[in-house]
């Protein structure tokens, strides 16, 4: 990275992301070393307010960061194009396909990194981040979503990762533990398969009394997610080894049945 760097080809994809979500933040402060590393790196190219698309629900979280990390660094965000994650991807399509210079990078969902990348918008990060010596720290292995073809093209900011919680209170609850085995055959606990986790859900459904059984995303844009937990956990992947469906499999059916019996 030279120091007579655009601001364009500084981040083409997301090296600000990688820039915001390097700063200290309660409970993920980096080692100092890294830290200072990211610091340097930046410096060294320069500086310049950055233009970005991205939702503003996703922005507000990182702001408080952004005036920290230009004093440190010269680089801030300049302005950005307010547009909901569901948009961005055909927005962000667009850019790529008029050559556009308008925006330095894009938050958006890592599946669109492939089609863009082929589409030539974003730039691989991999030198900038080995410069640096930023490394990504994920959860599981969601850093490799953010690579294609042996680059890396994006920083993950928002993981989604699922936590399944149980309201202790009532799953010890003497009672409901023997109304539970009685009608069940089995000691109410922790559930270890989806249908010991609609099994719990139908005992403490009780909406007249003001008891929902269970809180999940069942909208459009998300419920898909849940119907992929239990293809998954059934054995599935969207695509054989030569990218034929394979949804129409028992897998596949078994995560439609589950998913319509925990409607």
């Amino acid at each position: 990275m030279s120091k007579k760097i655009s601001r364009r080809s500084v981040v083409n994809g997301g090296l600000t992301m990688a820039a915001l979500s390097s700063l200290p933040m309660p409970r993920m402060a980096l080692a100092a070393s890294e830290e200072e590393g990211i610091i340097a790196a930046a410096k060294s190219a320069g500086g310049s307010d950055l233009k970005g698309m991205i939702w503003s629900n996703y922005y507000v979280a990182m702001k408080p960061t952004v005036p920290a990390f230009k004093q440190a660094t010269g680089y801030g965000v300049g302005s950005i194009q307010d547009i909901s994650v569901f948009s961005i991807p055909q927005r962000a399509m667009a850019e790529a396909i008029t050559r556009s210079p308008e925006f330095d990078f894009f938050h958006l969902d890592s599946n669109m990194i492939p089609s863009l990348a082929s589409a030539g918008l974003l730039e691989p990060l991999d030198k900038y981040m080995d410069k640096a010596g930023f490394k990504l720290n994920a959860v599981g292995n969601f850093g490799n979503f953010m690579k294609y073809k042996g680059n890396t093209y994006g920083i993950v900011t928002d993981g989604n990762v699922h936590v399944h919680m149980c309201r202790k209170d009532m799953m010890e609850n003497p009672e409901e533990q023997k109304g539970f085995e009685d009608k069940h055959g089995k000691k109410m606990a922790y559930p270890e398969t989806w249908e010991d986790d609609q099994r719990l859900m139908e005992w403490f459904h009780r909406p007249d009394k003001g008891i929902w059984s269970s809180g999940n995303l069942r909208n459009r844009p998300n419920g898909v997610t849940w119907w992929y937990m239990y293809f998954y956990s059934a054995g599935g992947f969207p695509f054989d080894d030569d990218m034929n469906p394979t949804l129409n499999t028992p897998a596949g059916n078994y995560a439609v049945e589950t998913y319509l019996n925990m409607k």
